[in-house]
């Protein structure tokens, strides 16, 4: 049975409209070309590749196996990639789960496969994390938190109103519409939340 919360759910998705403007001023809020690559590429994953936060960053040693390897992406051809997704929070057992994206030739500014192929060209040739700093150090949970935040102030947008898991509520309907959802339909209804479900 599920539960029926009383609360008003006040959590703001990051749309697209808003991960774009984050994308273009994150070269404002990094020092570096590669730290720029890097969360231009986390963000754009994030939200395209309805992934969790313990997906594409270092939690603790315990979440370690959920998350992203070097080795877990293959590009398809030009203008797709697969990722592997070995296991995930709602896939305890460890059926792996292939995760196609494919590029945008309407907006290359809001290109998946080109910002992660622009990432992979600088990062360092190393096994391991996907995503991770020059110095071979993993992207952290911390870390990309505070970027979100850093930027989203940039924007004068509230980080207080956006919280964890804001690129997954931002992209949940897209993708339970192209059917390309990974989780449960109740996880689903979790993320997208029940009203947005009325057309």
């Amino acid at each position: 049975m599920q539960r029926l919360g009383k609360r008003n759910d006040i959590r703001k998705p990051i749309t697209v409209d808003v991960l774009k403007r984050l994308i273009l001023i994150l070269h404002h809020v990094r020092k570096s070309i590669y730290e720029t690559t890097l969360f231009r590429a986390a963000f754009a994953l994030a939200f395209f590749g309805f992934m969790r936060i313990g997906e594409i960053t270092y939690v603790n040693k315990n979440a370690d196996n959920h998350v992203l390897k070097i080795s877990d992406i293959k590009f398809n051809d030009i203008d797709s990639e697969v990722f592997t997704i070995m296991s995930s929070k709602t896939d305890q057992i460890g059926c792996s789960t292939n995760l196609i994206l494919s590029s945008n030739d309407n907006d290359n500014e809001l290109c998946v496969v080109k910002m992660l192929k622009d990432y992979l060209q600088l990062r360092p040739d190393s096994q391991g994390q996907l995503f991770c700093h020059l110095n071979h150090n993993k992207l952290t949970r911390f870390q990309f938190l505070a970027v979100l935040r850093s930027a989203l102030n940039f924007i004068s947008l509230n980080p207080q109103e956006f919280k964890t898991n804001a690129f997954l509520i931002g992209d949940a309907k897209r993708m339970r519409k192209t059917n390309l959802g990974r989780w449960n339909s109740n996880s689903l209804k979790y993320y997208i939340r029940l009203s947005r479900f009325v057309n």
